[in-house]
């Protein structure tokens, strides 16, 4: 018989370099609402939206862990106890997880508020409301746990109705915490947690504008794939390493095959579409300067105001400022892309041509956003700044004063 074929290897990981090395891309412009769609395989994604990952509670670890609650003697004879959050069972019961924990013996689902997938994991943020949800729920929780009178455990069967608890101190030297009354403020913020992957995990993300707060304005969302990715929109088709769809509303699936995961994405109202950290969709800017004297919350004078819109129907990213006239004599900085990379650490623009160092401008603008802010300048001395980036490049006389000479 023929010998069976050899298993087929790993894809050889995508690495910034090789990201950094890709050309621009041609772009389209749009001209009103828009959708557009990905598919993509690859070892690494990220999210900047809520995320399900389904029945995955018993491959998750916690990242909890808290304070040892058992009381310590100091050198003055004080009884001292530290505060901490504990896991507080209906009978009134506390354990304290020393160590982050994992969830057993539960197939049920996690809802992330971001996540990251890479390297055979998940790793992501829930809020407290969901982390109580799911011990609520009652599972099997697996780490290293203590009670204050000096129990010890390495396994906890969590019943039905168990919550998290954080302790308030006592009011004396040597008085027992006790839990705080009301909500748990250590409940309340976002709690790290990882997730193994395995072959037919699926991550999902149904999400509508205002659901995230990704960096990307207000209410948009994102999936980035870094492998192979492939994108349509505005009748044109993109190829590279790595992709992604910035939008108001997003659907997406992220499936686990072993060695890599399997991407497809889509959105209605789409901002942006990056393929290799590029944005591959034009949008227009609209910029003017004003002069605004008095006081400002700035360190020196900024009453000189650039002001730039985006007045098109995609993410506008600005690459490039360049100072025309007077060489150095406007301080001016131009941040670069900060993510659509899937964290491989690619940037894409912050050049700058005659300008002194000055504060990044936010160069990535979706649909609609604003930004007023200050100019350091040499007064008396005329300037032209241009902005070049998926625009019409654009330029404007900076409103500087005649020289106070």
């Amino acid at each position: 018989p023929a010998p069976a074929p050899a298993p087929a290897s790993p894809p050889r990981p995508v690495t910034a370099a090789d990201v950094l090395a890709r050309p621009e891309p041609p772009r389209v412009t749009a001209r009103g609402r828009w959708s557009a769609t990905l598919e993509g395989t690859g070892e690494r994604v990220r999210f900047y939206a809520p995320v399900v990952a389904v029945d995955a509670l018993s491959h998750t670890t916690v990242e909890l862990s808290t304070s040892d609650p058992r009381p310590v003697t100091g050198a003055e004879g004080y009884v001292r106890y530290s505060t901490g959050t504990s896991l507080a069972f209906p009978d009134g019961t506390r354990w304290y997880p020393l160590s982050p924990f994992r969830m057993e013996g539960t197939g049920g689902s996690a809802s992330l508020t971001s996540a990251t997938a890479g390297d055979g994991a998940v790793r992501g943020t829930v809020d407290g409301s969901e982390l109580a949800r799911i011990l609520a729920a009652g599972a099997t929780a697996s780490g290293r746990f203590v009670q204050r009178d000096g129990q010890e455990a390495t396994t906890l069967r969590l019943p039905g109705g168990t919550r998290l608890s954080a302790d308030c101190p006592g009011r004396t030297p040597g008085e027992v915490p006790t839990p705080c009354p009301g909500q748990a403020p250590a409940a309340a913020g976002p709690v790290e947690v990882s997730i193994d992957a395995r072959p037919g995990l699926r991550l999902q993300v149904d999400a509508s504008g205002g659901e995230s707060s990704a960096g990307n304005g207000e209410g948009g969302v994102e999936i980035e794939v870094a492998g192979s990715v492939r994108a349509k929109a505005l009748g044109r088709n993109w190829e590279g390493l790595v992709g992604s769809i910035e939008a108001d509303d997003l659907k997406a699936t992220a499936t686990w095959a072993g060695h890599g995961w399997t991407v497809n994405a889509s959105a209605r109202s789409a901002r942006q579409v990056w393929i290799d950290v590029w944005p591959v969709v034009g949008t227009t800017l609209e910029v003017r300067s004003g002069y605004d004297g008095g006081p400002h919350s700035c360190t020196g004078d900024c009453s000189v105001r650039l002001r730039y819109r985006n007045v098109g129907h995609a993410t506008a990213q600005i690459f490039e400022a360049e100072a025309l006239g007077g060489s150095y004599s406007v301080a001016l900085g131009i941040k670069q892309t900060g993510t659509h990379d899937a964290g491989l650490d690619v940037h894409r623009g912050g050049r700058e041509i005659n300008l002194s160092s000055g504060r990044g401008v936010d160069s990535h603008l979706p649909p609609g956003d604003y930004h007023d802010r200050g100019l350091t300048v040499t007064p008396g001395v005329p300037v032209t700044l241009v902005l070049r980036g998926n625009f019409p490049e654009v330029r404007v006389a900076l409103a500087i004063p005649a020289s106070r000479a």
